[in-house]
This record gives C-alpha cells, sequence and structure tokens, in this order.
C-alpha cells in the first residue's frame, strides 16, 4: 500500500514522473480521546513533491487500563498504515487521509477473555498546524469499516 500511494504521488497529471522527490523521516503520537479512547506512536515518512506532499505513517496503537480490575474489562493493541495527502508541500492545513490495518480487541470478563482480531480501513480529513522546528500539531476525523465507524484524533509529530 505503501509502495502504491508513493508512486501514485510522485506522477504529476500527466502520468510522468516528477524530477524532484524529497523524503523526511519523522516521529508521530496521537490520542484520541473519544468513544473508545486510543493511543498510537509510529515512525512517518514524508515525501515532498512539486504538487503537494504525503506523509505514510507506520503506527502501534491500543488502549489497556492496568489500574481498572473490574468484572470485565477491554483491551485493544493494533497495527495500521496511515497515509495523509496534503495539497502543498508545507504539509500545513486541509489534508485528507487513508489508513489500513487490523486491531485485536479483548472484549469479555477476567476469567474468560476472547481475543477478537478486526480488520480497519478508513479514509479521513484533517487540518494540520505548523509549530516550530518541523513540529506539527493536527486534528483529524476518519470513517470506515473498523470496530467503531468514525473516531476523532489530536496528533503531534515531530
Amino acid at each position: 500500500m505503501m509502495t502504491f500511494s508513493i508512486s501514485l504521488l510522485a506522477q504529476n497529471n500527466d502520468g510522468k514522473a516528477i524530477d524532484k522527490v524529497s523524503l523526511d523521516w519523522h516521529f508521530t503520537a496521537y490520542l484520541s480521546p473519544l468513544l473508545i479512547p486510543d493511543i498510537g506512536v509510529g515512525i512517518s515518512n514524508v515525501m515532498i513533491t512539486e504538487s503537494g506532499s504525503m506523509e505514510s505513517s507506520a503506527i502501534l496503537h491500543g488502549l489497556y487500563n492496568p489500574w481498572e480490575k473490574s468484572s470485565s474489562e477491554y483491551k485493544r493493541v493494533g497495527v495500521k498504515i496511515r497515509n495523509n495527502y496534503f495539497f502543498n508541500r508545507e504539509q500545513v492545513g486541509c489534508n485528507w487521509s487513508f489508513s489500513a490495518g487490523f486491531d485485536f480487541h479483548n472484549i469479555g470478563v477476567l476469567t474468560s477473555p476472547s481475543w477478537i482480531l478486526f480488520p480497519e480501513l478508513a479514509i479521513g480529513y484533517g487540518y494540520g498546524w505548523e509549530l516550530s522546528n518541523n513540529h506539527q500539531l493536527r486534528t483529524s476525523i476518519d470513517f470506515g469499516f473498523k470496530i467503531l465507524v468514525s473516531n476523532i484524533y489530536i496528533s503531534y509529530r515531530w
């Protein structure tokens, strides 16, 4: 998926390859405080072309509350690839995204936990702000095929 996305972005409207492509690596972290809370960390590869930029992130995310010892608890861990597409080279302002991955959900009681594998395919829309020294703050929302149809994210990239 990452290779396919890079090849699409590295072509102009005529289907010809663009001469200048710049790659840059960053770290990213996000918090999704609503619906089912989620925390994620990952590494991002930013590709800048003449017409815009794309950020591909490999993200490990999940939720577990070690202080919650009730009769039923919820745990989740997953891996996903998220591609953010920007209409400018600075990676600020409006962007859209595509994510694909899978989650392992533990839904059940402590005595008989039940792990379920659930895929994630989603598209999203967001807005980003440049902070300083190439650090960015972003908000986004996505919709798709996943355990919850939609979620809201606050992310930080450095």
